[in-house]
This record gives C-alpha cells, sequence and structure tokens, in this order.
C-alpha cells in the first residue's frame, strides 16, 4: 500500500534585530540598524535626512554634526562613526538577511510596535519591503516572552540576571543597536528561549504587513476628520478612523437624515457597534458636520 512520505518541516533561521533611530514618530528614521544570527553580524550607521530628536540623542549618543554621525563617547567627546546611505544600508541589510537562508523569524524587543514599523517604512522607500516579505516567516517580539511582573525593558532586565562582567560591560553601552542584539541574545538563552518558542510567538509576516496598512490607512484617516476631537472623544475617533470612516462619508450619511447616521456610526460589526450607538455621540457628531458645512 502507498503511503505518503511525512512532510518535512521548515527549517527557521532565528535573525535578532535591532534600530537607533531619529526619535519615537514613524516619521523618524533609523540611524543604526543591527543583526545576529549565530557568530555571524550585521551592524550599519546611516546619515539620516531628518533631525536626531534631542531626546533621541539622549539615549543613544548619537549627534549629527557638520553633517557628519557623530557619537558622544563616556569623556563627552564625539567621534565620527563610518555611514552608508539609506539606501546602501537597506541593500546591505537584505543582502544580510538572503545569506541568513529563507524561514527568517525577525527576532527582537518590542519589534512589532516600534522597530518592525520603521524597518517596513525604510525598505519601502526603496522597493525593498517585498524582499524582506518574501524571505522573512514572521516577526517574533520578546518583550512578552522577557517581561517580568515589574519591568519589561530590555536594560533592566539585562542588568538583573546578565551578571558577569562581560555582560555588564555590554550593558553599560546599550542602546547601540548591535550591543542590544548580543543582549537580546544573553536573555533568551538566559531564560531558555529557543528557537521553538519564537516560531510558535511569532506573527506571521502576512500579518505584520496586514497591520502596517491598516495603521497608514488609520493615520491618513485622521488628517481626514481633524476637528472632530473637539466634538467627541479621541477614542471615538481613532474607531471612525480604523474604520475608514471619513469626513465627506459623515456628511454623506448626514445628508440623508439622522437614521443613516445612526447607522454609518451604529451598524453592528462582530456582535459590536462599527463605532457607536451613543445618541449622544450622534449628535456631537452631527454638530461637527454642521461646523464644517
Amino acid at each position: 500500500m502507498f503511503k505518503l512520505r511525512p512532510t518535512r518541516q521548515p527549517e527557521f533561521q532565528v535573525v535578532i534585530v535591532d534600530t537607533e533611530t531619529t526619535g519615537l514618530r514613524l516619521s523618524d528614521q533609523i540611524v543604526q540598524i543591527a543583526a545576529k544570527v549565530g557568530e555571524r553580524g550585521f551592524s550599519v550607521y546611516m546619515l539620516p535626512s531628518v533631525p536626531i530628536h534631542p531626546e533621541a540623542s539622549a539615549v543613544n549618543k548619537l549627534y549629527v554634526q557638520d553633517g557628519r554621525l557623530c557619537r558622544k563617547k563616556k569623556n563627552e567627546e564625539f567621534e565620527e562613526v563610518t555611514t552608508v546611505s539609506r539606501e546602501q544600508g537597506a541593500i546591505l541589510f537584505i543582502d544580510f538577511l538572503r545569506g541568513c537562508g529563507s524561514n527568517i523569524v525577525l527576532t527582537g524587543h518590542n519589534l512589532l510596535r516600534f522597530d518592525a514599523p520603521k524597518i517596513f517604512s525604510w525598505l519601502r522607500e526603496f522597493n525593498l519591503d517585498d524582499e524582506l516579505v518574501e524571505i522573512t516567516y514572521g516577526f517574533a517580539d520578546t518583550l512578552p516572552l522577557l517581561k517580568q511582573s515589574d519591568t519589561g525593558k530590555q536594560e533592566l532586565l539585562a542588568r538583573r540576571y546578565l551578571t558577569s562582567p562581560y555582560w555588564q560591560e555590554m550593558i553599560n553601552g546599550a542602546h547601540d543597536a548591535w550591543a542590544d542584539c548580543q543582549i537580546l541574545e544573553g536573555l533568551l538563552e538566559h531564560f531558555c528561549i529557543g528557537t521553538d518558542v519564537l516560531v510558535e510567538k511569532a506573527v506571521s509576516t502576512g500579518k505584520v504587513v496586514e497591520r502596517q496598512k491598516a495603521a497608514e490607512r488609520k493615520r491618513e484617516n485622521l488628517n481626514k476628520l481633524k476637528g472632530l476631537a473637539n466634538h467627541v472623544s479621541t477614542v471615538l475617533v481613532d474607531k471612525m478612523a480604523a474604520e475608514g470612516i471619513s469626513t465627506e462619508d459623515l456628511k454623506e450619511a448626514f445628508s440623508r437624515g439622522r437614521t443613516a447616521l445612526e447607522e454609518c456610526l451604529g451598524r453592528e460589526v462582530n456582535g459590536k457597534p462599527r463605532v457607536t450607538r451613543s445618541p449622544e455621540a450622534v449628535v456631537r457628531v452631527e454638530q461637527f458636520i454642521k461646523s464644517v458645512m
């Protein structure tokens, strides 16, 4: 009797990644990106085209002086760091990942909320985001895996659990992307979090891309709802933006009467109102529409 051969499970490659940026906004840029897999490592600095926010510089010690990227040393002196262009950095990063194999699980601390959106935005500038999608299986965020009851910050976790002189010297240089990659690897080893756990907890690349697109649509819609926050709560404005409701949609519904506006905001989605069924909120939305018509 013919027997099917067992399906071979794909081999996954965990690649730890970290970035240093000009700030916390999505519009801020990556100034250093590092990655580590086993003994292989990658790190590049890039001169940003936007200013580095002072609060970011206070953390990562990176400054732009006379058109050069510099790092402040412990003695308060500045040393120039070698940079590549943002496009060359993107090409080198993708080349490094391709050399790691396929089914890559990009792994980082607070990766999904912070690093991943900036990495995708950066690569998209140079039409390389599809390359990242092609070679990655998913994104594993170590924040929920390593978080203790009182802290989830990587530096504080490292100071508590990586206590050898080797680690302490590296931790004192934390907020360098390459050092942070090594520290995260040390924490994963300390807590015995291996490839199997990271693969299990990884969010698929497809879902990460969907989240990116949804976040972008929401930001675009928020711009179309300017002024509404003066009438209703920011929570409701956020819900409208996430649902793709624009000021024009509200005007169109308003033109058809109160019932149509109530339907636009309160239509049931997965057993809950799309935005709200509150009569008071509907009245406030009406007031907003009248103010912009």
